[in-house]
């Protein structure tokens, strides 16, 4: 099967892209008491920029990178599984327009780990009705002994 990204490439066009480079893990991992954060934030240029010792390379949300390519754009991240709520950035669950950075993450202060499986979606539109960018990822904190 093709991806959206393929295509995209393929055809010489632009767009948003499915942020293949998040799927897997956004990991921070520290020996307490240092703090652990792992967290990645949307730029409006189109690019992901991420935090955490373990985590994949940064990515793109959007391509080619564009100054303003958010001004048309909204997100949202969606807690698929189950963890505690965001303590970097934004919430779970609230829509975003990506007119600005958005930051998402969690921190771990003292031993302990905060992790979930997240859902990242970005849409034309401001209800999220149309849905042009999802993936799932890991995103976990973790402070050790």
């Amino acid at each position: 099967m093709t991806s959206c990204h393929q295509m995209l490439l393929a055809s010489g066009g632009s767009g948003p892209v499915p942020p293949n480079d998040l799927i897997g893990v956004i990991r921070d991992s520290k020996i307490a008491p240092a703090t652990a954060t792992a967290s990645f934030t949307l730029n409006t240029d189109g690019t992901i920029s991420k935090v955490g010792n373990a985590s994949l390379a940064d990515a793109n949300w959007y391509l080619p990178t564009t100054v303003g390519a958010g001004n048309n754009y909204w997100c949202r991240l969606v807690n698929v599984g189950g963890g505690l709520a965001l303590n970097v950035g934004l919430t779970f669950g609230t829509i975003y327009a990506l007119t600005t950075f958005r930051q998402f993450g969690y921190t771990q202060v003292g031993i302990g780990i905060r992790t979930t499986t997240a859902r990242l979606e970005i849409a034309t539109d401001a209800g999220m009705a149309n849905i042009v960018s999802s993936n799932e990822f890991m995103l976990e904190a973790v402070s050790e002994p």
